[in-house]
């Protein structure tokens, strides 16, 4: 019998029924997101996440279609996994539904997508060209902001289009996981004639903007054009085509007019990026010299533009990619644009090695212009289109569609088109605060590191390439440069040296004797001494350091040391302070001569017949000369190691010894004892008593016989 496998595909999948777009993300910032989802009828709203695993949960039980759920307390840079549903069941989760928060470092790279004029369901095959072309950058990586600029749903903007032409579109590889920004086109209105003032139209039941500030910039209160910061980027969409209060975006009694100048002024991002739909200049599908509302907008936002200094512009509208030089100060039609007055820097900036090609270099004034409109839509109007290039293009392309990447790190900009087919058609760059002549003045030896001011390609003058950074130690007045490939860019540092440190000992002044403590001084020049560790060392008895014994360290001068009793004398020591440090120019000695303090021994006991002289023997140790005093009061000066005293004592005595030397009083040891016998003269010659004075035994030699006598034994104290 067969087996029949079944297998169930729910709940996950029959529950996503109830979901009619979505999940997508909004305002991400280093700590929050907002997910929104639209379900199909009225639900309460559960978003689970993590870092790899759901276990945190926040809802609301608020029923309705349009789910929008703010997540917070999140940490920066992170990667998290969700999941969205009621508070009963789970309608969608997956590995592609992560987001990550951006990075809190103010200059951490960031990647944006910009593009507009897609969402078509008659031009399907461009727009999944567009995207498909645009997604191994993506998946290389991520993209931080996803920018729209208008048009984004045709014909007429309505949730149902969104749906089919936008969600249904990049929901699979984009929607998930990168949060996007938008911008209206005059598309978004035309579901019904009065949406152009009353300016209730379906995309504000899709997006979510920031307009309290929330993301920074100044509150617009209004969802229709908002500000907000990410990273050293400050973003501005505009509304191009609504009506507020009878007026438009380039009527200077708008209020989006007058809140945009507002926000330009607060401003204090290194890079401000505006979108919206209508572009200033244009030659595809419209025309800015033919099109009353492109004359308006050119005449009334350029000086604002180039007041305060925007970077880049971005819009759609005309259904081709086009990119200007950095200009400034044309707000005519096109006839009166001329390149050598509107143009801030002659280069079309490809920065590829082609001719002309550098990149704007300290970009200060003026601004770049790209209409990115052919990301789905890729058409002509055949009536009141320019002939040929608009004369502010750098380059343009009307036969292919695409989208627009842009990398920014910390000073640089980098700007691809990327074409249906894969290819970079188009690129451009512009850097900042770069070109720099640095000065600098280093103390001799220190250690630095010399940075190029931009990312990219980079030769060193010492042959290091491809390293942004090198590590550089201060040992003479020098000029380091960094260029790079192409030869646009150049960094110079100017680098002044101090003198080289230098150390020498002053004179070791007294005598210097094994075992005492001596003052070693010594200066430096060129440091402060205190920054440095110092060993006092000194050489063998023949000045060689081969072996050098060290002594003291410290980090003041003088060192206090004590030469060691082990030293032997010898007058040709050398003493030397050595810096810890290899940084010094030179390091000199000090010629000393170490005396060893003396000693001696006396020795010759011995029994003296009355009235002989005999010798003490004095055996000496340690530096001469010497000066030796008998006990009995003689001196004896010597350059001599053995010496002797002659002593002739009337009784017997013990003899000590003291003996000095240039280092002082010195050690003696050992006495000698003469003994003195009493007189050996005899009375008569009759006999004699020997020895005298005796220990066991004594002998008595008479001349006479039968001599009778009377024997007096005294002790050798007289006693």
């Amino acid at each position: 019998m067969k087996k029949l496998l079944l297998i169930l595909f729910f709940p996950i999948c029959l529950l996503g029924q109830n979901i009619e777009y979505g999940p997508y993300l909004q305002q991400a910032t280093p700590n929050s997101i907002t997910i929104c989802w639209k379900t199909t009828t009225e639900t309460n709203s559960k978003v689970s996440f993590g870092i790899g695993n759901h276990n945190t949960v926040v809802s609301d039980n608020a029923l309705t279609k349009y789910h929008a759920i703010k997540l917070s307390d999140l940490q920066a840079n992170t990667k998290y996994q969700y999941g969205i549903g009621t508070t009963n069941n789970i309608l969608q989760q997956g590995v592609d539904n992560y987001f990550f928060t951006p990075s809190a470092e103010p200059e951490a790279p960031i990647r944006i997508w910009a593009m507009g004029d897609f969402g078509d369901v008659n031009y399907n095959p461009n727009q999944v060209a567009v995207r498909d072309a645009y997604y191994p950058w993506h998946k290389k990586i991520k993209t931080d902001v996803w920018l729209w600029l208008g048009d984004n749903a045709y014909c007429c903007g309505t949730e149902a289009e969104y749906k089919t032409q936008v969600f249904d579109v990049y929901k699979d590889m984009f929607f998930k996981n990168t949060p996007f920004y938008s911008a209206t086109g005059n598309h978004e209105f035309l579901a019904d004639a009065s949406m152009q003032s009353t300016r209730k139209i379906p995309y504000l039941n899709i997006v979510n903007n920031p307009t309290k500030g929330e993301m920074g910039g100044i509150a617009s209160n209004d969802e229709l054009y908002y500000s907000f910061d990410y990273a050293n980027i400050h973003f501005i969409s505009l509304d191009s085509y609504g009506m507020e209060n009878g007026y438009r975006l380039y009527d200077k009694e708008s209020p989006q007019y007058q809140w945009f100048v507002k926000d330009l002024a607060a401003n204090n991002k290194k890079w401000t990026i505006v979108y919206f739909h209508h572009p200033p200049y244009t030659s595809r599908s419209h025309n800015s010299d033919g099109e009353a509302e492109l004359v308006k907008i050119r005449e009334s936002l350029i000086p604002i533009f180039d007041q305060f200094k925007v970077d880049l512009v971005l819009s759609g509208h005309s259904h081709i990619y086009e990119r200007s030089y950095l200009i400034k100060n044309h707000t005519g039609y096109s006839s009166s644009f001329n390149g050598n007055t509107h143009t801030v820097q002659k280069t079309n900036m490809r920065y590829d090695g082609t001719p002309n090609s550098c990149p704007i270099i300290n970009k200060t004034d003026g601004t770049i212009y790209a209409v990115v409109g052919s990301a789905g839509r890729l058409d002509v109007h055949p009536i009141g289109v320019l002939l040929g290039q608009h004369p502010t293009s750098a380059y343009s392309n009307i036969d292919m569609g695409g989208s627009l990447l842009i990398d920014i790190e910390k000073n640089r900009l980098d700007g691809k088109w990327i074409a249906a087919n894969g290819k970079v058609l188009d690129q451009f760059t512009v850097l900042k605060d770069v070109n720099k002549t640095t000065k600098l003045n280093l103390t001799y030896g220190e250690k630095t590191t010399l940075k190029a001011s931009w990312a990219g390609t980079h030769i060193w003058s010492n042959g290091t390439i491809n390293k942004q950074s090198i590590d550089f130690q201060a040992l003479t007045n020098t000029n380091i440069t960094v260029k790079d490939s192409l030869g646009c860019l150049q960094d110079n540092f100017e680098i002044i040296v101090s003198p080289q440190p230098s150390l020498e000992i002053s004179p070791i002044n007294g005598i210097i004797c094994n075992g005492s403590v001596i003052s070693v001084p010594f200066a430096v020049k060129n440091t402060e001494i205190a920054k440095y560790n110092y060993t006092v060392e000194i050489s063998d008895k023949n000045g060689n350091f081969d072996k050098a014994l060290k002594l003291a360290n410290a980090n003041s001068s003088p060192i206090s040391t004590t030469i060691p009793d082990s030293l032997s004398a010898s007058n040709n020591y050398k003493i030397r302070v050595m810096a810890n440090s290899n940084l010094f120019a030179y390091t000199n000695t000090q010629n000393i001569s170490i005396l060893k303090k003396a000693s001696a021994t006396i020795s010759g006991n011995q029994d003296l017949i009355y009235g002989n002289n005999t010798n003490l023997n004095i055996t000496l140790a340690g530096s001469p000369p010497f000066e030796i005093t008998l006990s009995d009061g003689q001196k004896i000066n010597t350059d001599k190691f053995t010496t002797t005293f002659v002593v002739n004592p009337t009784k017997t005595s013990t003899y000590t010894i003291s003996v000095s030397n240039a280092c002082g009083l010195g050690k003696a040891t050992g006495d000698a004892i003469i003994s003195m016998p009493l007189s050996t003269e005899p009375t008569s010659n009759d006999f004699i008593v020997m020895p005298n004075p005796f220990k066991d035994e004594l002998r008595i030699d008479c001349e006479e016989k039968n001599i009778g006598a009377n024997l007096l034994v005294i002790n050798t104290l007289g006693q």
